[in-house]
């Protein structure tokens, strides 16, 4: 037990929050934009400012210095939420 409390706070509120979420995931409806964002914000509690919204800014994926992956420009993410594509493929 003591090797999971050696852990960094943040790693800890991680797997706190996951544990909460998957306990509600059976009552959200995958089509929801609401509960995405309802999710969203159980899962990046403690973690995040924007916990539960998204987001307003640039994000990247990065190998050391190389970008690999560009998220879509933040001003079109809340649109891309709504679009027929996330009906058909629910998160």
């Amino acid at each position: 037990m003591s090797e999971i409390l050696d852990r960094p706070p943040k790693e800890i509120c991680e797997v706190k929050n996951s544990f909460e979420a998957y306990e509600m995931l059976l009552t959200l409806n995958q089509y929801s934009i609401k509960d995405l964002l309802y999710i969203h914000g159980i899962l990046m509690k403690e973690l995040t400012k924007e916990a539960g919204s998204f987001r307003n800014n640039s994000v990247g994926i990065f190998a050391g210095e190389v970008l690999v992956h560009m998220a879509p420009p933040s001003n079109q993410v809340s649109n891309l939420g709504s679009r027929q594509h996330f009906r058909q493929n629910p998160l």
